[in-house]
């Protein structure tokens, strides 16, 4: 096995004073490159950086604890980096133990590994760290775990290491700017199960040593605790729509053969598309919003003419999707231009208390795409008749009841 080319980050800010020292301390030869970016510190942390010999990055203005990681990042990976460590140059945590923090990524164990100045019963109270911090170290971490179903002994600690294949799979440069980065970060990781280890580490904390003030670890907390409602919401959503999705590709999956040519008009998180996808069928999602919450590449159009030549497909599928485009007949028409069959799958209701209910149904789950879409909701027989006047032929059709019992949900099979 090749060795891992091991590039260390160190984002700056007025770190003259302890960088030196830092640099120092970076055991011989565990680092292929050092990379320091300095968020337009007011002090010599450029100069003396690169008296060091670093590679250093100057940002012409203060981007923010996060936003200096994004950079950090950025240049590490575009160095071909196998793994990239975060260290802090104000010599808050110990750079000698960097070679424990990346063994378990080189050992193919982990692929996020992080220091953890609590473990086995250590005491950073004694390092010095501030009780302010730890009462909220402590009260954040605890909190964590339980809503994330962990037991990590800390879950703040600024000295990471990560490999190339993890922080490709995250997305960090949509992550804030603001101390709250590292938050998004682990919570994601965990999310996604990512192989962890945390390793002890010593507590440095001095005079020279940066420190967030009271006022700044409340935002901190408080921004942590919003991602981890944001997260953990998403997640119940996914879920949600993706049940959802399966229970309306049930309605009409067998309608479709292997090897399809698909497109998805109104696709929306494109879990359906997915699924389609997943079938052994070549499956085009388009849409008017991206809302798109897989790998699927999306297609956006205005609404009005499809971008696809005339019989591009072997089947249009539209589902959910007539009864809030504001102009159905537009649409039909479109899909029909551009494939050989269609497959429509639509909430249908019997009495005005069903259409109630559905216009109330549709208005909670088309939030994301905005207001002021149409709700053109038919009855069976109404639904029937507008797919003849477009001389559509029914060949097959199937129904339910939708998720929440409102109404009746019906699949339509038809034909040019």
């Amino acid at each position: 096995m090749s060795e891992k080319k091991v590039v260390i980050c160190l984002p700056a800010y007025k770190a003259e004073r302890t960088l030196a020292k830092t640099v120092a301390d970076i055991p011989k030869g565990v680092a292929s490159e050092l990379i320091l970016v300095d968020d337009a510190s007011p002090d010599n942390t450029v100069k003396v950086a690169k008296k060091l010999g670093l590679r250093t990055i100057v940002h012409k203005s203060n981007k923010g604890y996060g936003g200096n990681q994004k950079t950090c990042y950025k240049y590490a990976l575009a160095d071909s980096a196998d793994i990239v460590v975060l260290l802090h140059p104000d010599y808050q945590y110990d750079p000698k133990v960097i070679p424990d923090l990346i063994r378990p990524i080189k050992e193919g164990r982990a692929e996020f590994t992080f220091g953890s100045r609590f473990i086995n019963g250590r005491d950073p109270l004694r390092g010095g760290m501030p009780l302010y911090r730890y009462l909220g170290n402590r009260i954040t971490t605890f909190f964590e775990n339980l809503f994330l179903g962990t037991r990590f002994s800390e879950l703040h600690s600024g000295l990471k290491a990560y490999s190339r294949k993890f922080l490709e799979s995250v997305p960090y440069s949509k992550y804030s700017d603001k101390f709250v980065f590292d938050s998004e970060m682990l919570i994601d990781a965990i999310l996604n199960k990512t192989k962890m280890v945390e390793v002890a580490i010593p507590t440095h904390f001095s005079d020279d040593s940066s420190s967030a003030s009271f006022s700044d670890c409340l935002v901190y907390v408080s921004q942590t605790f919003m991602v981890l409602f944001k997260k953990k919401i998403e997640r119940l959503v996914r879920r949600a729509d993706l049940y959802r999705a399966k229970k309306f590709a049930d309605l009409f999956l067998d309608f479709i053969s292997n090897k399809e040519k698909v497109v998805d008009i109104g696709a929306g998180s494109c879990l359906i598309a997915e699924l389609v996808q997943k079938k052994g069928n070549k499956v085009t999602p388009c849409d008017i919003i991206d809302y798109n919450r897989t790998k699927l590449t999306l297609k956006l159009y205005d609404g009005k003419k499809l971008p696809f030549a005339d019989n591009s497909f072997d089947t249009a599928l539209l589902v959910s999707v007539l009864h809030h485009t504001k102009d159905p007949t537009l649409t039909l028409s479109e899909a029909k231009r551009v494939s050989k069959k269609l497959i429509i799958v639509e909430d249908i209701y019997n009495n005005i208390w069903d259409k109630i209910l559905l216009k109330f149904n549709d208005f909670l789950f088309n939030v994301p795409f905005g207001r002021d879409l149409g709700q053109h909701f038919y009855t069976d027989s109404e639904w029937k008749k507008i797919f003849q006047k477009h001389g559509l032929k029914l060949k097959n059709e199937r129904g339910m009841r939708s998720s929440l019992g409102l109404a009746k949900i019906k699949s339509y099979y038809l034909e040019n």
